[in-house]
């Protein structure tokens, strides 16, 4: 075989790599044996040679890579006694390893951990049965109907309410939702005369947010877009205000989110943020509703928030600590789900585990770990 019959065959094999690694949930699985450097060299009489395996879409268990292999085992053997580069393929010696876990060669960013951790797949499915079940009319379904489910946060509408006394709402003003979720909050401020853009890392938050507004028929008021907070596809000057509801907590740099916020906000725009804060020291408990581990966990103090909003050009209007209204607010959840979990409610953004994380967000502000804290500031 010639080397520009090889060069073609790396070429294809890279693209299907390359592929590969921009989907969702795919790359290389493992790594059992490390070469030094991006050469590999195969020599003759290693069978197989090099095997290029992948995470399967459908999530089958690849326990033995020999079960799950690429066109790359025939490949493999027309590449014996070449040196070549292979960035993203895999030596595997004979005999075949058995996997008892999967590595992966590229590991998520936090911000891909953070929107899998969200997805819960037929989310949507999920929240038309439990209003059917709820005895929902879905014809005649109304914003408040979803409050239970789509208000995503501590103190639920509630918190919404009160957070809207301080934004300085009026008719037609366009607002931005930074991590939209849902959708909940964006339709409470649809419903009061707003134009609301919402964004989130979340592709599943994000189509069920567009089915859920057009259930309520505030579509014509709210759109929604995945995207990330720290690069914000917008002009600059575009918004009439801004607001952020729990979603600082899975953010490591706010500093970055909040320079992006003021660059779309028009001058004299009011941002408003209602997030868990940062009131102590000592270890968090895991798992929390917004995060399994503290890996994608980013709970800073009031005085960061500050500090980070006024180096991007925000002066502070408003600052308010709600923990005791959190704690009522907590104690009213757990005594009405003590008979087991209502039909509707955010339970089913959070899975299996919300009632443990549930529990350990009222430790926390119990005991001073955690305390969620308003803060609206004025872009200057």
């Amino acid at each position: 075989m010639g080397r520009e019959h090889l060069d073609q065959i790396l070429i294809s094999v890279e693209k299907i790599v390359a592929d590969e690694f921009q989907r969702p949930g795919g790359g290389c699985v493992v790594k059992p044996h490390y070469c030094s450097g991006r050469f590999v060299k195969c020599f003759s009489g290693c069978q197989p040679l090099l095997w290029l395996t992948f995470h399967l879409h459908h999530g089958r268990p690849l326990d033995d890579v020999t079960q799950h292999r690429t066109g790359m085992q025939m490949v493999s053997g027309l590449l014996t006694g070449f040196e070549i580069d292979l960035p993203h393929f895999i030596i595997y010696e004979n005999p075949a390893p058995r996997l008892t876990h999967l590595n992966r060669e590229k590991p998520m960013n936090i911000e891909q951990q953070v929107a899998s951790y969200y997805t819960r797949g037929m989310l949507e499915e999920k929240i038309v049965g439990v209003m059917r079940s709820a005895g929902k009319n879905l014809e005649q379904l109304r914003p408040e109907d979803l409050a239970a489910i789509d208000e995503f946060h501590l103190g639920g509408r509630e918190a919404t309410q009160a957070l809207a006394d301080f934004m300085q709402l009026r008719p037609g003003m366009h607002l931005l939702d930074v991590g939209c979720g849902i959708g909940g909050p964006a339709r409470y401020f649809a419903e009061r005369g707003c134009r609301v853009t919402g964004i989130d890392l979340t592709e599943e938050f994000v189509r069920v947010a567009e089915s859920l507004t057009r259930m309520v028929k505030l579509d014509h008021n709210v759109g929604f877009r995945q995207a990330s907070a720290l690069e914000l596809p917008f002009d600059s000057g575009t918004f009439d205000g801004a607001y952020t509801i729990h979603v600082g907590m899975n953010i490591a740099d706010k500093a970055a989110v909040f320079r992006e916020v003021a660059r779309v906000l028009k001058p004299g725009a009011r941002f408003s943020i209602y997030d868990l804060m940062r009131s102590g020291d000592g270890p968090l408990p895991f798992p929390m509703p917004w995060a399994q581990t503290p890996e994608t966990s980013f709970v800073a103090s009031v005085d960061e928030y500050r500090q980070a909003l006024q180096a991007a050009g925000f002066r502070i209007d408003h600052q308010r600590d709600r923990r005791q209204f959190a704690l009522e607010f907590m104690q009213r959840m757990m005594g009405q789900s003590a008979s087991g979990p209502p039909v509707v409610g955010v339970h089913l953004l959070m899975g299996e585990h919300a009632p443990l994380m549930l529990k350990n967000v009222n430790i926390a502000i119990a005991s001073g770990l955690l305390t969620p804290v308003e803060l609206v500031a004025v872009a200057g």
